[in-house]
């Protein structure tokens, strides 16, 4: 799935991304947009714009091997600010409607984990949101082969995607026992204000 920027100003139109078939369709259906981050135009307007809700959070290791991952702030570099709620150490809640940069980062490692996986694992890694009625869509993911003996980093946005008020933005994976834990395991939002 690719996603691309649309139009330079906040526009009413869909994200689109283009199937196996090679036709756009819409990516969510729940209005959000969304901006490769780094794609945003430079004119007056955007620049000047600043950020309010933010949270930047460390990995917090677990034992279970796949589902939700769950996020600590132990850190002096780790917050959550303006309004975000972190909910059950996995979900941000967000605060207001609005423009919103999402990115997750994963440190990869088997050679030295206590059971290295004997052939390759493919590896899903996705940040979800999921609104306040429950509905649960798919913002960005990445599927990666793991093997014997790799370490690696995966990481996934950051992009800007138009969010509701209230929805719950939070990453999944499966194989989570080879996640290094170190410090560079990361997620993080914050909002576009204008």
């Amino acid at each position: 799935m690719s996603v691309f920027f649309l139009s330079v100003k906040r526009p009413r139109c869909a994200c689109l991304f283009q199937n196996q078939s090679g036709n756009s369709q819409p990516l969510l259906n729940v209005g959000i947009i969304a901006y490769p981050t780094n794609s945003l135009d430079n004119n007056n307007t955007l620049r000047t714009l600043t950020h309010s809700p933010i949270a930047l959070l460390q990995y917090r290791h677990s034992k279970k091997k796949h589902g939700i991952l769950s996020w600590t702030q132990t850190e002096k570099n780790t917050y959550v600010h303006g309004g975000v709620d972190l909910s059950e150490n996995k979900y941000l809640v967000l605060p207001s409607t609005g423009y919103y940069d999402v990115q997750t980062r994963v440190q990869m490692d088997t050679y030295t984990v206590d059971m290295q996986p004997s052939k390759e694992v493919l590896i899903r890694l996705a940040v979800n949101v999921m609104a306040i009625d429950g509905h649960v869509k798919t913002l960005m993911e990445e599927k990666f082969i793991l093997g014997p003996k790799q370490m690696f980093g995966k990481q996934l946005g950051p992009v800007t995607f138009k969010l509701p008020s209230g929805c719950a933005v939070y990453v999944v994976m499966n194989g989570r026992e080879y996640i290094n834990p170190s410090k560079h395991n990361t997620f993080s939002i914050r909002k576009w204000s204008d």
